[in-house]
């Protein structure tokens, strides 16, 4: 008898043990959600706790170097300031190096895409940027288009 509540203290202790909340002294932050112990941060946050703004590693003035296909090499420096409207966004001016272009862009985990351009005539398109992991760099490519000529550029932003 003595062996057989032994064994029935034993599965009751493991139950018990097993079914432990490991979210219990988890807090997320900014709208994150606990799953077995681990955030997941909503769209604009990350971290551990969903504590940090992703877009804030990004947000300084870069060092521009590209390259494109119709009108060569360029350098020149943009800066990339927070949206007010929206914590996923950021303003990228002057977006290309022309002067009074100003770009609102989306970021998402390490991908920046492109929502629209003002203050220019010229059409850009087919943006995609790749953020490092500390937002140190960011590669992009894009077209641009004006007055019937189109071109493709490549380039690399490097945080200064």
């Amino acid at each position: 008898m003595k062996k057989l509540l032994l064994g029935l203290f034993a599965v009751v202790a493991f139950s018990l043990t097993s079914c432990k909340d490991e979210c219990k002294d988890v807090e997320c932050a900014n709208g994150g959600t606990c799953d077995a112990g681990i955030c997941t941060c909503p769209v604009g946050y990350e971290g551990e706790l969903c504590q940090t703004e992703s877009r804030a590693k990004i947000v300084a003035s870069y060092a521009v170097n590209e390259n494109c296909t119709e009108t060569g090499p360029a350098s020149y420096t943009v800066t990339i300031t927070k949206s007010s409207s929206d914590i996923s966004k950021v303003i990228v001016s002057p977006f290309g190096g022309y002067t009074g272009a100003t770009g609102v862009c989306t970021l998402n985990g390490t991908s920046l895409t492109l929502d629209n351009v003002t203050g220019t005539g010229i059409v850009f398109s087919a943006f995609s940027g790749t953020v490092s992991a500390n937002g140190g760099t960011i590669s992009v490519t894009y077209s641009a288009s004006a007055s019937g000529i189109s071109e493709t550029c490549t380039g690399s932003w490097t945080k200064q």
